[in-house]
């Protein structure tokens, strides 16, 4: 690719020019070993300095035989040698490029004006003019044909990832890069909520669909709303960005089933004039993801719902239990209270089972479920273990706070039946593992010794 059109100009030199033949064939020689020699540099890849040293050379060889010849002809391979610097799309390398052209250019016409001089001007204008258009073209197409890839990369990220929404904007920022970038989502009570931002606070962050901002409007019309100079519309932005500098803003809508189900926001605070420009693209092609991702989101949490769910009573599990009690035990030494477990057990449950059926026995089991949650505090935590048996996290509750709510709770079991327990608190240093084993002793103890009580944990020594 790199030699070919410097042949084929060479070619076109030794068949126009009117100059000896010898020196007509030399300058051509010349010119396709600096085309090869650069094109050997970018194959091994040699260091930078030669593959923008070789345009320059090419150029000022350009203007030696022109001089020589005292014929322009030989410009048109200069143009082909600054279109091949432009298409590489290194503006620095274009304007040492252009300045050797017009070098080569210029003293020939100094040296022999009547005959190079009108030439020389036009030739330098059309070197101007055509040298950065392609540049900034071409450098355009190297980054999309770039970020395609790195597009590829996010897509298949927000598949993977525990945390898509905020996936979403960080691409908006780190691909598009904006300065201000927010996922807002339809609520079902008809008001919107930011799910996810970047560059800006959304806790507080409040808006109506049926306020006049970019976001509402996007929505309402599922259309992309731009605005390259936000001074100037009448619309106003999303509540809680007013005042972050922002030049220009986008919102793009996130369509699902032909519903407008959200909207991605960013901004610039750095102009940006033109919606079908790079990073305004960036926004929109991350908008059309945001719904599927959602959708996959929304399966996942589906999935690991089912996972630490149990499906008879609708109470967490014991997966559940493992990992909240893992959990709850630093967060418990963090904040500097208490937290309480308790293990219970329904008595006689298979004679139960034995005198009224299996289903009566599920019936019971969701009747229970439904009794205790409701006599629990709102931030206790309620697991079926296995078969007959419950489990409970009691956070912010010590001992006697906890014997107090699982007699609550023994007192709520229904009908005639009656249920053992054993209740503990963790003493700061003990594993998850160990505060089990030691509420589980006491309500092997509560069984043992007459049922139908609550037995605390024994106290660990040391």
């Amino acid at each position: 690719m790199e030699v070919a059109p410097f042949t084929v100009a060479g070619v076109a030199v030794i068949i126009l020019i009117p100059a000896d033949s010898t020196l007509k064939l030399v300058g051509t020689a010349l010119i396709v070993s600096l085309a090869l020699f650069r094109a050997v540099a970018e194959i091994r890849e040699w260091p930078g300095w030669i593959q923008t040293a070789s345009p320059i050379a090419i150029a000022l060889l350009i203007g030696f035989f022109t001089a020589l010849t005292q014929e322009p002809v030989m410009n048109v391979i200069m143009l082909i040698n600054l279109m091949r610097v432009a298409l590489a799309g290194d503006r620095r390398n274009v304007v040492l490029a252009l300045i050797a052209s017009l070098v080569a250019l210029i003293v020939p016409a100094l040296i022999y004006p009547e005959e190079l001089a009108g030439g020389a001007a036009i030739w330098s204008i059309v070197l101007a003019i055509i040298a950065f258009p392609i540049q900034s073209k071409a450098q355009s197409v190297q980054a999309q044909v770039g970020l395609n890839s790195k597009l590829a990369g996010v897509i298949s990220e927000l598949l993977t990832s525990d945390d898509s929404r905020h996936s979403i904007v960080n691409a908006a920022h780190e691909l598009g890069e904006a300065d201000v970038a927010i996922l807002f989502e339809v609520e079902r009570e008809g008001g919107l909520r930011p799910t996810a931002g970047f560059g800006v606070d959304i806790q507080q962050m409040v808006l109506m669909p049926d306020d006049s901002s970019a976001v509402s409007l996007s929505i309402a019309g599922r259309e992309t709303v731009f605005a390259p100079f936000v001074e100037s519309v009448a619309f106003v932005f999303p509540s809680g960005v007013s005042d972050s500098g922002l030049k220009s803003v986008i919102s793009c809508p996130v369509v699902r089933d032909g519903e407008a189900i959200g909207a991605l926001f960013a901004g610039w605070r750095s102009r940006v004039r033109r919606a079908d420009r790079l990073n305004p693209s960036i926004v929109k092609i991350l908008s059309g993801e945001v719904a599927s991702t959602i959708e996959h989101s929304e399966m996942l949490d589906s999935l690991a719902e089912s996972a630490t769910r149990d499906p008879l009573t609708g109470l967490q599990n014991r997966r559940a239990w493992d990992r909240l009690l893992k959990a709850g035990l630093p967060e418990s030494s963090r904040i500097k209270k208490p937290l309480s477990i308790a293990v219970l057990d329904l008595d006689h449950f298979k004679s139960f089972n034995d005198s009224f059926g299996h289903q009566a026995g599920d019936r019971f089991l969701r009747e229970v479920a439904a009794a205790w949650k409701s006599a629990l505090r709102r931030e206790d935590m309620l697991f079926r273990w296995g078969g007959e048996e419950f489990t409970a996290i009691l956070p912010n509750c010590g001992p006697a706070q906890a014997l107090e709510v699982v007699e609550r709770l023994r007192a709520a079991t229904p009908g005639e039946e009656t249920t053992s327990a054993g209740v503990a608190t963790w003493d700061g240093t003990e594993t998850a593992e160990q505060l089990f084993d030691r509420t589980d002793a006491a309500l092997y103890r509560a069984k043992k010794t007459g049922r139908d009580q609550t037995v605390p944990a024994e106290i660990t020594a040391g």
